[in-house]
């Protein structure tokens, strides 16, 4: 009897996977051929069977990705603050601490640049946050011996998302907000710390305005960008922000969206985009050539640069500062 049993069994844990894949494949297939020929040699009955088998695959995964993006008891990297900035050898060094050989500088950089991104961390935690880390440092050797990383930032937020109902089919909709709204704006390094607050803060109440209609928000990604050709010079300082919000299934996109007039808290100073700058490239007017001359390792979820709470290199995350 054992015998028979087992045969059945491994037929049938290896036999309905497969089953299952060959309708998901089925069912992509009559899509496809639907949309070209407007006919498919799918039979009618294997193809309603597969759409309907790549629709609930399709709803579990967009489920969970909601799940991940509106969870506040965990980073992940659904929501990412991003920055962008060049920098020194200088801003990574400790007070007092000399400079290292110069065929040293990519790997103190590299190494470091997470702690440099972490010094974003007192501003999130005043403003959007009540928990940040960085998730991600990519370290790139700029020519004239200075360096550019582009960084993620993981946070918690600190405001009451709204309520979502995961019940029938909803999906995520979204509405970006740019600031300024076309090009860079130039920043001087005294304003800096304030630019940024100000673009966290018309964050906040652009989600707060959708959420007023759609009854939940939460800021998914901030990109911020910035970049001086010395610490005294003004900085090209850019933003984007992206909010998304949970609703039913098949919302009209255009009639969904939230007019955010007015709620960007940001004055811009000069746009690059042409004016006072005119047709120069910004290495005419402030010297230096900022072109990126070589990659560094990538740091990922604080790398082997800094320990966990275990005192071990390689955690998922480094250790969050609460407020």
């Amino acid at each position: 009897m054992l015998r028979l049993v087992v045969p059945i069994v491994g037929a049938v844990v290896i036999g309905v996977p497969v089953v299952l894949l060959n309708l998901s494949v089925l069912g992509k297939q009559a899509e496809v051929e639907t949309l070209i020929t407007g006919e498919t040699a799918v039979p009618t009955v294997l193809a309603e069977v597969g759409q309907e088998l790549n629709k609930a695959i399709r709803n579990v995964s967009e489920e969970q990705k909601i799940k991940e993006t509106f969870n506040k008891e965990e980073h992940n990297f659904s929501r990412l603050i991003l920055i962008d900035q060049w920098f020194d050898i200088a801003d990574v060094l400790k007070e007092g601490e000399p400079a290292p050989d110069e065929s040293l500088h990519l790997l103190y950089a590299t190494a470091r640049a997470p702690q440099l991104l972490m010094r974003e961390c007192p501003l999130m935690l005043e403003t959007l946050a009540r928990s940040c880390v960085t998730a991600n440092a990519d370290v790139a050797e700029l020519s004239d011996g200075g360096f550019a990383v582009s960084g993620a930032m993981s946070y918690i937020p600190a405001e009451d998302l709204g309520e979502i109902s995961l019940k029938g089919r909803v999906t995520k909709y979204e509405q970006e907000l740019r600031i300024p709204e076309k090009g860079a704006t130039r920043i001087e390094p005294a304003d800096l710390e304030q630019a940024k607050r100000d673009v966290y803060e018309s964050a906040l109440a652009a989600c707060d305005r959708i959420r007023e209609k759609h009854g939940n928000c939460v800021i998914e990604r901030i990109f911020v960008s910035y970049r001086s050709f010395s610490p005294t010079a003004p900085a090209q300082f850019h933003a984007r922000i992206k909010m998304v919000w949970v609703g039913p299934e098949g919302l009209d996109q255009r009639s969904a969206k939230v007019d955010l007039a007015g709620v960007t808290q940001f004055a811009a100073v000069a746009s690059t985009g042409g004016g006072i700058l005119g047709g120069f490239s910004l290495s005419q007017i402030f010297g230096g050539d900022k072109s990126e001359k070589k990659k560094g390792p990538v740091i990922l979820r604080g790398g082997g640069a800094y320990k966990n709470k275990s005192g071990r290199s390689g955690g998922r995350w480094l250790t969050p500062r609460k407020r």
